[in-house]
Formats: C-alpha cells, structure tokens, sequence
C-alpha cells in the first residue's frame, strides 16, 4: 500500500481537514487516495453504504438467533418437562420463563415491525428531500446537507426488552430445573 498523499486533494484548506479525511477514509475501508474532492465524497458515501449494510447483516442475525434461542427454549422445555422435573415442583418458575421467552419472540417481531415502519418513512422523507435537491439544482440556489443522524429508539428498546426477556427465561428455566434436580435428589 502506497502512502497516502494528501496534496492531491486541493480543495481541503487545514491540514487538520487533510488528516481528518485521510483517517475517515482509512477507517472506511478505502485503500486508495482519492485525488479531487468529488471522488473522495463518493469514496465516502461507499463506506458508509456498505457499514449501514454490515451493521444491517449483524442486527438481522441477531433478531433470527434471538428468535431461534426463545423458541428453542419454549419447545424443548415444553417437551422434556417431564424429563427435566418428574416431580413438577416450583411451576410458577416454569410459567414465568414460558412468558419469558414468548416475550422475547414477540418483542424481536415488533421490533422488526417499527424497524420496517420507520425505514419506510425515512424513505419517504430521502425522497422529499430528492425533490428540494433537485429544484433547487434548477433554481441555481444553493444546496444544504441535512446533518441529522437517524436513530430508532423504539427498535432499540425492543431489543433491550427482547435481550432481557430472553435472559429472565434461561434464568427462570434454570432455577426451575436446577430446584427441581436439587429436591428430586434429596427425596
């Protein structure tokens, strides 16, 4: 890898500027210097599209593994029950984790719902916003960039409340058996 020359980029001002951007794009898998401003910018918009889609692979794996998890859970302890607990002692425990874990399968899918929803108006409003781009493009006026950064907080306490649910049913499953074993023993 060649060293990164950052005079080839005249339309940055400040070597600060010229470090700044030689560390985004660093950081955003660009190997190459871009040589004007316009192939840095696109250089940087590719980063950032293909860390939303990793970041996007990441948190879809995690809703399916939660989902598996939960599910695995609530099937195999409604099958061996018996195995588990012959005496069925302490099924207040066994309830709550039951609940527990259908917690969590319910939450990672509404969550994925809000998710959904409020993609879906972001969308609309990227459009929106495509539109005053392109008039004022016509207009000859000038462009801004909206700096808002998108967050849902919705999906994001769903998730917590998933991930917790989702912990509270292991745990709950566990005392369940764990009690059970442990006074099976000593009858």
């Amino acid at each position: 890898m060649e060293p990164l020359n950052l005079t080839l980029l005249p339309n940055l001002r400040l070597e600060r500027d010229q470090e700044i951007l030689a560390l985004l794009l660093l950081f955003f898998d660009t190997y190459a210097m871009a040589t004007t401003y316009e192939e840095a910018k696109r250089e940087l918009m590719a980063a950032i599209s293909r860390n939303i889609h990793r970041g996007s692979d990441i948190a879809s794996g995690f809703d399916k593994a939660l989902i598996s998890l939960s599910g695995g859970a609530l099937v195999f302890s409604m099958t061996f029950v018996t195995t588990l607990a012959p005496q069925r002692r302490a099924l207040l425990l066994l309830f709550f984790a039951w609940i527990a874990f259908s917690v969590s399968i319910i939450t990672v899918l509404y969550s994925m719902r809000s998710l959904q929803s409020g993609l879906s108006k972001t969308f609309d409003e990227l459009v929106d916003r495509q539109g005053d781009v392109e008039a004022a493009e016509r207009a000859g006026g000038g462009i801004s960039i909206p700096t808002k950064k998108i967050r849902y907080a919705r999906v994001e306490a769903l998730n917590q409340l998933a991930i917790g649910a989702f912990l509270a049913g292991v745990l709950l499953l566990g005392l369940f058996v764990g009690y059970n074993l442990w006074v099976g023993r000593s009858c």
